[in-house]
């Protein structure tokens, strides 16, 4: 059997579609986290938009002050989410060299596993199946 599955005889291809459509395979805990984080905007939402007065119901009346709301929420919360994702990075000191140490360090990590036989999931940690962290030396 080839590298893609198939084999000499064509009769399998089960390693092309691993190879065309694996990288956006959702695992379970993949979907889950993704369920919640839609979920939490319109938890939030919602009772903002009952709290304005503004009826989601098509076709209903709704008073300015309930359509100011509506263009309350969709203007603020772009601006205090962009705003909290900045304060996330405040402190994180990325510097022309210090992303070039990064780089040759991942370049490292990915040439080793592709000389351990071409496969780049020698790079992945078994279990979750995410890239091996490499050790970063703290900013100065």
């Amino acid at each position: 059997m080839s590298q893609f599955g198939v084999k000499s005889a064509g009769t399998t291809r089960d390693g092309i579609a691993e190879f065309v459509f694996g990288p956006y395979r959702l695992r379970t805990d993949d979907l889950v986290l993704r369920c919640r984080g839609a979920a939490i905007p319109l938890a939030i939402t919602f009772p903002v938009l009952k709290y304005v007065g503004f009826n989601p119901v098509p076709g209903a009346a709704n008073t300015p002050a309930a359509i100011h709301g509506l263009e309350a929420c969709f203007v603020a919360a772009p601006v205090v989410a962009t705003t909290l994702g900045g304060l996330c990075l405040w402190g994180y000191h990325l510097t022309a060299s210090r992303h070039e140490v990064i780089r040759t360090k991942l370049d490292a990590r990915d040439t080793l596993a592709l000389a351990s036989g071409g496969d780049l999931s020698a790079a992945l940690d078994p279990a979750t199946h995410v890239p091996v962290p490499i050790e970063i030396d703290a900013p100065g």
